[in-house]
C-alpha cells in the first residue's frame, strides 16, 4: 500500500540531493577565514593613528620636542652641579639642596633621554689572529686608526 508512495518520495529525495550536490560543486568558498586575525590586516606596526599624528604635528609646530626639554633641563642642572660660583652654591644651600643632589637629578634625566639619543650597543663577533694581548691591542689600534 505504501510501496509506490515510498518509492516516489525516495526518488524525489535523491533528485534533490543530486541537484544540491551539483549546485554546491560550482560554489567557490570565500578566501580566508571568517573573523579573527588576518595576515596583513589592520594598521601597520609602528604606524601612527590620527590622534598621534595630530599630537606630533602640534609638538613640531611649537618647535619644542620632549627630548629637547629633557636634554635642556639636564644640561642646565649639570651646569649648576658643576659650577664653582659661590653665589649659586649659597643659593642651593639656602634651598636645602647640594650640588650632589642636582648632579643626581641631571643623571636621572640623562638616563631617561639616553634611549632616544644613543643607539643600543650590540654584541659583535671579534676575530683575533695574534698570540698575545699585545698583538690583540695592536690589531685593534690598527682598525681604529683608519
Amino acid at each position: 500500500m505504501f510501496g509506490g508512495d515510498l518509492q516516489i518520495a525516495l526518488a524525489f529525495s535523491v533528485a534533490i540531493l543530486y541537484k544540491s550536490a551539483r549546485f554546491l560543486s560550482f560554489v567557490k568558498p570565500m578566501a580566508g577565514k571568517f573573523g579573527g586575525a588576518q595576515p596583513g590586516a589592520g594598521r601597520p606596526k609602528g604606524g601612527m593613528n590620527k590622534k598621534t599624528q595630530e599630537l606630533a604635528a602640534a609638538a613640531m609646530a611649537q618647535g619644542v620636542s620632549p627630548i629637547e626639554v629633557l636634554l635642556g633641563t639636564m644640561r642646565r642642572l649639570w651646569e649648576v652641579a658643576t659650577t664653582k660660583d659661590k653665589a649659586v652654591i649659597a643659593g642651593l644651600q639656602a634651598q636645602g639642596r647640594t650640588q650632589h643632589s642636582i648632579a643626581l637629578e641631571a643623571c636621572d634625566i640623562a638616563q631617561k633621554a639616553a634611549p632616544y639619543v644613543h643607539p643600543k650597543l650590540v654584541a659583535q663577533q671579534v676575530t683575533f689572529t695574534g698570540e698575545s694581548a699585545a698583538d690583540y691591542f695592536k690589531e685593534i689600534a690598527g682598525r681604529l686608526s683608519v
